[in-house]
């Protein structure tokens, strides 16, 4: 598999290595290369160690005690859909955080046939870690497996995907601007829509 091309002095190549785990998602780093008389340039200029390339040594494994505290402000907290539900790596790291019942904005990203429980299961995760939740929304992305054979999603989100996106996000603006001040909204009662933005 791949390409026989030679390659030659002067061309300029990418490399792209993926990784696909199932239940977390997909990653792959790019890097551009010139090919040389004598090897090669990169052209990418990105950090590219391993170490570069994982998590933060902030975000431990769930068990450590180690928590990352939200205090003020308004936090989006957005997850991927796996078979319905929020990802499993994805509830863990939630599970981390410690929030002192500041507002949240709760985005799901699915990218197959359907959220199914996956809103409501990230609205509960953040009432757990002491979010207060005020809206909620399930947005469609391109599948990590999706590929030029297998269209999952492919090219999502599309213009009428971000027109939704930008909808919803003006109408928290306007619920926001309702009220004299964000500490004041409440936790309201979820409708789950396909598809779309929700206003709790």
């Amino acid at each position: 598999m791949g390409s026989e091309h030679v390659l030659t002095k002067n061309m300029v190549i990418s490399i792209e290595p993926g990784i696909y785990i199932e239940s977390i998602g997909g990653f792959r780093h790019s890097d551009t290369v010139l090919v040389t008389g004598n090897g090669c340039v990169s052209l990418t200029g990105y950090p590219d160690s391993l170490g570069d390339l994982t998590l933060p040594d902030s975000i431990k494994p769930e068990g450590t005690g180690e928590t990352i505290s939200f205090n003020d402000g308004l936090t989006i907290i957005g997850a991927p859909v796996y078979a319905g539900r929020v990802a499993p790596v994805a509830a863990e790291r939630i599970r981390q955080f410690k929030a002192d019942g500041i507002p949240a904005v709760l985005v799901v990203i699915y990218g197959n046939r359907e959220f199914e429980d996956a809103l409501r299961e990230l609205k509960d995760l953040a009432i757990e870690v002491g979010f207060r939740p005020i809206a909620g929304g399930a947005f469609i992305g391109e599948h990590s497996y999706a590929d030029s054979k297998f269209s999952i999603a492919r090219q999502r989100p599309d213009q009428k995907d971000l027109k939704k996106c930008s909808e919803f996000g003006a109408l928290i603006k306007e619920k926001i601007q309702q009220v004299d001040s964000i500490d004041r909204m409440v936790v309201g009662k979820l409708q789950q829509k396909k598809g779309t933005g929700d206003i709790l």
